[in-house]
């Protein structure tokens, strides 16, 4: 029998149904009394499921030992869908099929064909060097699903180096295989549109110089573009690759790049330059063969690896072509200007982007936009009042501004992102005079202008 201590609910959903589940976690066969930092009990996970008249509970299994040393009841949890009670997500090191400790926590799907009696599992991360714990799941809708959690080195509530990483599930969605774009001299300029500058080409460590190196015997095509290889660090300019796709369309979009698990290798990019995001080696997909529709370079010498960050979907036009802003990140954790270099260092490896097939449930009057738009002001003439509806193919940084005839901006309506689709912003002019005026749509990619009448 397991004896069970200090029971504490780890997630609670309750269904249209009426049915309500849970899941507790416990510390099992361990009463040991002392301080929470020099104990270290084990603890499971218990499910339970109430039908509206009674209660039922199923053991799950070992949830493992606690997360760090000062909290000994401290467990990575579990999230219940909250559309589906028979689907559960916890995060263990301790595999619930076979009650191996794997060392490090993974997320594992549990699913129940008879209301939580017995449950099937199966991974959703395997062998990481990182932890991975408290997984959640924010309610979305019944045909779609967005899966977080931790990744990386939990000391405290106020102590951690981690990142929250996680998968979308959605129905509408099929997603082919991703192609991949190297990165040469042939597509790949600095960000300004200058030609690449490069140190090498050679198999040696590139210097601390500031430049981009161009590291030969590596990754795919047989090089790849590093810096901050040196122990010392440095800042290398940021690039821009250009990608070709071979049709319109709709495509997800991620940067390759290669890293040692043991260390904090990363990359800096986006699809606007004006947006690049830090992706670490922690909180990256690392490259698996089959993900692409050719056979790519997956591991290097020295315990590298190559991984992929997402970076976004994108709706491609009849040009084909989209551009990628990469950079080098080697500035010391914790810090904001701290170049260390080594363990920090940047490889990157190319591009790759897979088509998407979306199907809508939606009316043929609310398919996304294909382009950026805006349409006349409504009503026009106005007084005082008026709506600016506007189209973006994409989510991005809009800026929507109002100017009189002499130039003057007299009205911020939007300066912020804002997801794909189309979106409307009234204006409210009562405190100008009448007159003529222009309201001014801007976005990395365009500048739309169009005039409107205010009479009072």
């Amino acid at each position: 029998p397991i004896s069970m201590y200090k029971c504490w609910n780890a997630d609670v959903q309750s269904y249209e149904d009426g049915s309500i589940a849970a899941i507790i976690t416990a510390r099992i066969n361990d009463n040991t009394n002392g301080n929470d930092s020099g104990i270290n009990p084990d603890h499971a996970f218990i499910y339970g499921r109430y039908n509206g008249m009674s209660w039922s509970c199923t053991y799950l299994g070992q949830a493992g030992k606690k997360m760090y040393s000062s909290e000994a009841d401290y467990t990575g949890l579990g999230a219940l869908h909250p559309y589906d009670p028979n689907t559960i997500y916890i995060s263990t090191h301790i595999d619930p099929d076979t009650d191996e400790d794997i060392t490090y926590r993974e997320i594992f799907k549990g699913f129940s064909e008879d209301n939580g009696e017995t449950w099937t599992w199966t991974p959703v991360t395997q062998k990481s060097n990182q932890h991975n714990f408290r997984p959640i799941i924010p309610k979305w809708d019944e045909n779609n699903m967005a899966l977080l959690w931790f990744r990386g080195t939990y000391n405290s509530a106020q102590n951690f180096n981690a990142a929250i990483v996680g998968i979308i599930e959605r129905q509408s969605d099929t997603v082919k295989l991703m192609s991949y774009t190297d990165a040469t001299a042939a597509n790949t300029s600095f960000s300004d549109g200058s030609p690449l500058v490069t140190t090498g080409p050679d198999d040696n460590q590139g210097p601390a110089d500031d430049q981009w190196h161009l590291r030969t015997g590596f990754g795919n095509g047989n090089t790849v573009l590093t810096s901050a290889e040196a122990e010392g660090g440095e800042n290398a300019p940021a690039l821009k690759t250009m990608v070709i796709v071979p049709e319109e369309g709709t495509y997800d979009v991620w940067v390759n790049f290669w890293a040692n698990p043991s260390e904090d290798w990363r990359i800096k990019a986006g699809l606007i330059d004006s947006e690049m995001k830090i992706y670490r080696q922690m909180a990256c997909k690392q490259v698996e063969e089959g993900d692409h529709d050719e056979t790519l370079v997956l591991a290097g010498d020295g315990n590298t690896f190559l991984y992929q960050a997402f970076l976004g979907r994108i709706h491609i036009s009849n040009n084909h072509i989209f551009n990628v802003f990469v950079d080098d990140e080697a500035i010391q954790t914790g810090t904001t200007s701290n170049l260390i270099g080594g363990v920090a260092r940047t490889w990157y490896d190319g591009i790759s982007y897979a088509g998407s097939d979306i199907t809508l449930s939606i009316s043929e009057n609310e398919k996304l936009p294909i382009e950026f738009s805006m349409s006349q002001n409504y009503p026009n003439p106005f007084n005082p009042n008026t709506t600016i509806t506007y189209s973006v193919p994409k989510e991005v940084h809009v800026n929507i501004e109002v100017f009189n005839l002499l130039g003057q901006k007299v009205a911020t309506l939007v300066n912020k992102k804002v997801y794909t689709g189309t979106h409307s912003i009234t204006w409210n002019a009562q405190n100008l005079p009448s007159g003529v005026y222009f309201y001014k749509l801007t976005t990395p990619y365009s500048i739309l202008t169009k005039k409107c009448l205010y009479l009072k």
